[in-house]
């Protein structure tokens, strides 16, 4: 039986096939009828595949419309969480900081220094910051005590310099005088820094025991709140309020 497969063979003159031959002699015999179905049918094809294209670009351009979207929203839920725990944080260790005021009175905080024996009383979640308060406060400490001495010795020099010149423009007589006078104004000061400070003494001793009896009825209150709770361990744990 004689097979039907299209034989393609070499036209030895011009070196083109038998098959392209026939499809430029079809494209000849073509009519302007078929001609335009053709062309509408190629014109179609191209119009398909660039509204392929539109809607693939369209497509991706959605899906990282969306991947953005669902990034910036996961952001934001970051963000916002992370906001509101610090904010409780906060509210904790204000709490913390009330309580201990009302034990220890100011610089509280120096109680519970690294290395000391009462450092492990501090709760896990405020040490860090006590102790940041802690160096803040030696900080402010050491920069006081510079001033002052600065400003002492900037007196003591003064001083050095007027007894100098009373020395040479006074009589000895009259020099003596002048001398107990300022050794009376620096006694006088004396007397008077004592008494500031055993006023002083008194008033914290006075602040303390109303601090102590406040600090009782504080406690209860805030532990019949649930705002300040004591663990099994022995520490009191702090529920703020934001």
């Amino acid at each position: 039986m004689q097979s039907k497969t299209t034989t393609i063979t070499n036209d030895k003159r011009t070196g083109h096939t038998v098959e392209s031959s026939w499809a430029q002699l079809a494209k000849k015999a073509m009519t302007p009828q078929d001609k335009s179905v053709s062309d509408a049918l190629e014109a179609k094809i191209k119009s398909d595949a660039v509204e392929k294209k539109r809607k693939e670009h369209e497509a991706y351009l959605d899906r990282k419309r969306k991947e953005h979207e669902a990034y910036l929203e996961r952001k934001e839920r970051r963000e916002r969480i992370a906001k509101e725990k610090k904010a409780q944080e906060d509210a904790d260790y204000k709490l913390y900081v009330q309580h201990m005021w009302f034990l220890h009175g100011n610089n509280w905080y120096m109680n519970f220094e690294e290395g000391s024996s009462r450092e492990n009383e501090i709760p896990e979640p405020f040490y860090d910051r006590v102790q940041q308060e802690i160096q803040e406060d030696y900080s402010v400490h050491y920069e006081m005590e510079a001033e002052s001495e600065k400003n002492w010795k900037e007196k003591e020099a003064a001083k050095a310099i007027e007894k100098e010149k009373m020395k040479a423009i006074l009589s000895r007589e009259k020099y003596q005088k002048w001398k107990r006078q300022q050794d009376l104004e620096f006694y006088e000061e004396v007397d008077d820094y004592l008494d500031r400070g055993f006023c002083e003494m008194s008033e914290a001793s006075w602040i303390m025991k109303q601090r102590e009896s406040n600090g009782k009825i504080w406690l209860e209150e805030k532990m019949k709140n649930g705002e300040i709770v004591l663990g099994a361990d022995g520490k009191y744990k702090y529920f703020g309020k934001v």
